[in-house]
């Protein structure tokens, strides 16, 4: 879908003696298989987007043990910046790598008071020696591709900026429910 459009070659080094549901998978989303040398068509590329539906699976649940905030207005972007910061610093992050997490969450809080009705809650924990924080809201990102590919015009960068800060960005959205899912190595 990145592509569509453009005149690109890319080449996907998949190895033969991978297990079968990883080749199977790599023809779902490769149009043109090569085999020794000769180009063919795959025998079970599909549509991008339903392959992407398949794969848009909810995120394992929050765990207990965080902590969390709701938020609601504009008002309440400054308390969650606040949040963030003294929780990625009490978890162990890094100084610099606060302010970028604090930016990150600010642009997703931002999304859900622009696009939501409803307000959004902030999650956030650390496991295996990551800080994790979460953003749920009742919101819906309609392009798959919103945080990887550059939008056209002045505005939409925000999940590309937030994708660029973070070490792991994850991202399950439906109609109304959207979890965005950051990851930051302590």
């Amino acid at each position: 879908m990145a592509f569509a459009g453009r005149d690109a070659l890319i080449v996907c080094p998949y190895d033969a003696r991978l297990d079968a549901r990883v080749l199977t998978e790599a023809q779902r989303t490769h149009p043109v298989m090569m085999r020794e040398g000769s180009r063919l068509p795959s025998p079970r590329y599909d549509d991008p987007l339903v392959v992407i539906d398949e794969l848009n699976l909810p995120l394992p649940p929050v765990p207990a043990h965080a902590v969390a905030i709701a938020y609601h207005g504009n008002a309440c972007l400054a308390e969650v910046r606040r949040f963030t910061a003294e929780r990625a610093a009490a978890i162990g992050l890094r100084p610099g790598r606060v302010q970028e997490l604090v930016v990150a969450v600010n642009e997703l809080a931002t999304n859900t008071l622009e696009h939501t009705s409803a307000g959004g809650r902030l999650s956030m924990w650390s496991e295996q020696r990551m800080l994790v924080c979460q953003v749920d809201d009742d919101g819906h990102v309609v392009d798959p591709l919103a945080s990887r590919v550059q939008p056209a015009g002045a505005r939409g960068h925000g999940l590309m900026v937030v994708n660029r800060l973070c070490d792991l960005m994850r991202v399950h959205s439906r109609p109304g429910r959207t979890m965005i899912r950051l990851h930051m190595l302590i």
